[in-house]
């Protein structure tokens, strides 16, 4: 059984009409666990109480009674979810609290094509957050042994703060090979002695922080 199935499960239960026989009125409001939804047949312990096949009571003929199907989807048995949660706690993110979620849905029919309809949005979901767990964990290990904060935000910071400091320094290098003169060659450097000292200064507070 893959994860996917085993994150959702179900509970069956009976509604019997006021007029029905005591058959019928003796399973009103049973619920039946433990059984899935794509199965033949729903059993108790008497025997086969519904086809779920064609959605129909098999206790007799003409039955008028009803199925109604609660459909829950537990989060945390998806392994993929419980390393987002930890990454993204461990990265100094928010990191949502998944419940486990129930639908209660009237008919059988009604209840596999949802159910498809979530099976096959997982599939897809799945592989997309763990490529998403793999490169945030690939972006932690390369913080630890560079020395950026493995808080992802304060990185952002700090990384923009490198990047303008780049920019800076480029610009510089640009006026130093277009220099024809004292100004620009003075400008130039200006501008290399302050990128470098704000280099420095950066590089220090990440040692002293990190």
């Amino acid at each position: 059984m893959s994860e996917v199935d085993e994150a959702i499960s179900y509970v069956f239960v009976w509604h019997a009409l006021s007029d029905a026989c005591s058959k019928c009125q003796a399973l009103n409001g049973s619920e039946f666990r433990d059984q899935n939804i794509f199965q033949n047949t729903l059993w108790s312990a008497s025997g086969d109480i519904w086809d779920l096949d064609i959605n129909q009571s098999v206790v007799h003929p003409n039955c008028r009674c009803q199925l109604e199907v609660r459909v829950s989807f537990d989060w945390n048995k998806i392994r993929e979810i419980g390393e987002l949660q930890n990454i993204l706690q461990n990265a100094g993110l928010p990191h949502p609290k998944f419940d486990p979620i129930e639908q209660v849905i009237p008919t059988v029919s009604e209840a596999r094509r949802e159910v498809d309809d979530l099976k096959n949005g997982l599939r897809e979901a799945i592989p997309t957050i763990s490529e998403f767990n793999q490169l945030t964990t690939t972006y932690l290990s390369l913080a630890r042994k560079t020395g950026l904060p493995e808080n992802i935000v304060q990185a952002g910071v700090t990384l923009q703060q490198f990047r303008v400091t780049l920019q800076l320094a480029t610009r510089s290098a640009q006026l130093l090979m277009a220099a024809t003169g004292p100004w620009g060659i003075a400008l130039g450097l200006g501008g290399f002695a302050l990128s470098t000292i704000m280099l420095i200064d950066q590089m220090s507070l990440r040692r002293n922080r990190y």
